[in-house]
């Protein structure tokens, strides 16, 4: 198992955010272009919502020189960050080891009664990443008395239908 963590600091201990978008996507273009010569079994691309984080802010500093916390009107820009996300998320795709991509959930919010309240929660990725993928697993928690079981609740499985809606234990602590 190899770990490879893009994220570059800069000298104040921020995140440099277009140094580690260019060393993600050098890491990404090497796997790609290497795949075999690596011998590699899984690749796992772990947070798609701190990815989508990263190239929006790279879309800022790069693209519209705009200082990060400006709010963006032209909708037109968000397809600049989307094409940095989408390279990412296809290189990784079309290898042909295993592959992992995981993310977070955002909370959806809504004005009920002039208070902004939570209504549900949804995975945080940008919009087109289910229509991307081949599997959509959602991993659950659960807690009863004194176990904690991991389940994984198959909610998307292209190419195996008859594994929609079926729920797995993936571990079980006594």
């Amino acid at each position: 198992v190899i770990v490879l963590d893009p994220l570059e600091l800069m000298p104040n201990g921020t995140l440099d955010y277009v140094t580690s978008y260019n060393r993600l996507l050098a890491i990404v273009r090497y796997v790609s272009n290497n795949e075999k010569k690596l011998g590699l079994q899984a690749v796992v691309l772990d947070g798609l919502d701190s990815l989508l984080k990263m190239c929006e802010y790279v879309m800022r500093y790069e693209d519209l020189k705009v200082d990060p916390d400006v709010q963006i009107k032209d909708q037109w820009q968000w397809t600049r960050r989307n094409r940095r996300y989408t390279t990412v998320v296809m290189l990784l795709k079309r290898l042909n080891c295993d592959r992992f991509f995981t993310t977070h959930f955002k909370e959806q919010k809504s004005y009920k009664g002039g208070t902004l309240t939570a209504v549900g929660e949804v995975p945080d990725w940008e919009k087109q990443t289910p229509g991307m993928m081949f599997q959509k697993i959602q991993m659950r928690r659960v807690k009863v008395d004194d176990t904690v079981m991991f389940e994984a609740l198959v909610e998307k499985a292209k190419g195996a239908l008859h594994l929609e809606g079926k729920t797995f234990k993936v571990a079980e602590v006594v």
